[in-house]
């Protein structure tokens, strides 16, 4: 995941010495979501379910914490997870699915003033060029998506029509291209309204039953300072 708007904004502003710099907060905490943030956190929405309570991820200073960071390779990412976090269990369902994963630098505020970075719940991700002449996409990297595998879309730079809130399915795969429709199992891709970049993902929403606990594995967030 890349950095919010307001935080790049701010981390710029302190590079070349304009107010108001970034201020550093103590802690940073992960949320689980039900739509997608957006590149602002101006669009998220929250579980709202019995035994839901955000994750201190960690100090926001650098000082690892049980659920925290660590430092990988500089230029290609700030910081990752270094543990499994876990959500729950659910003392009760949880009315919908979770979709995204949200960072914030405050333990309950939704407010796009606090949001850091955000993401869709996704495997096997890979960078893909969306090319409205052929309606085709194509991976940077062999991809492992095969007829009707259930995508999510996530970037800066999304090719008309592509939300970051609807689930896709693969149409037409081979190894270095694939096309996207809207229906499972139907026959007609979708027409692309521009040219676009973005990662395409295999979609891992989940439904939280009463007793179940969400799980991110160690390693599964990245918080990238630039990115498509």
């Amino acid at each position: 995941m890349s950095l919010s708007n307001d935080k790049r904004d701010a981390l710029l502003r302190t590079l070349v010495g304009k107010t108001p710099a970034y201020s550093v907060p103590n802690d940073w905490y992960l949320a689980l979501l039900t739509s997608s943030p957006g590149n602002s956190g101006s669009t998220a929405t929250e579980v709202n379910g019995a035994g839901y309570s955000r994750k201190k991820l960690a100090d926001a200073l650098g000082n690892s914490l049980p659920e925290g960071l660590t430092d990988i390779s500089p230029g290609t990412a700030l910081t990752q997870s270094d543990t499994d976090i876990e959500f729950g269990p659910a003392t009760a369902n949880w009315p919908l699915p979770v979709t995204h994963i949200g960072i914030y630098d405050h333990a309950t505020s939704l407010d796009p003033v606090n949001f850091v970075a955000g993401m869709p719940l996704m495997s096997s991700p890979v960078l893909c060029v969306f090319d409205a002449n052929s309606n085709f996409v194509y991976a940077a990297a062999n991809h492992t998506f095969v007829l009707d595998t259930p995508l999510r879309v996530y970037g800066r730079a999304y090719p008309s029509g592509i939300s970051p809130n609807t689930i896709y399915y693969c149409h037409a795969p081979n190894a270095g291209a694939f096309q996207i429709k809207s229906v499972s199992g139907g026959a007609t891709p979708l027409s692309l309204g521009s040219q676009g970049i973005a990662w395409v993902g295999r979609d891992r929403s989940q439904t939280i039953s009463n007793g179940s606990s969400f799980r991110i594995s160690a390693g599964a967030i990245r918080i990238m300072m630039a990115g498509v």
